[in-house]
């Protein structure tokens, strides 16, 4: 199984949801449960956002916001300036 986490910095429930994350990879990474987050913020901010939430999985950043629309994440965002809705998926084998 693979967690994507799609999430912005600006967003208040992408952080207050990173702890339930971080712990869920702790239950669940050495029985092969898989992470990764990806956003389309700069890299210069995403070490320190990820240092900050403890994130112990590969972070992209400057995902293009297209291809995160190609996600289905970001269709709904109706926040002007904003392009990417940050969203968690599990992807399964199939």
């Amino acid at each position: 199984l693979l967690l994507v986490d799609v999430f912005g910095m600006w967003c208040p429930y992408c952080r207050s949801n990173a702890p339930a994350l971080v712990r869920l990879h702790q239950k669940y990474a050495d029985r092969g449960l898989r992470f990764v987050a990806l956003t389309n913020t700069p890299e210069s901010g995403v070490k320190a956002y990820a240092d900050e939430t403890k994130a112990a999985w590969p972070v992209g950043f400057d995902t293009p916001a297209a291809a995160v629309v190609a996600l289905g994440a970001g269709s709904g965002m109706a926040v002007k300036g904003y392009q990417v809705t940050p969203i968690v998926y599990l992807v399964g084998p199939d």
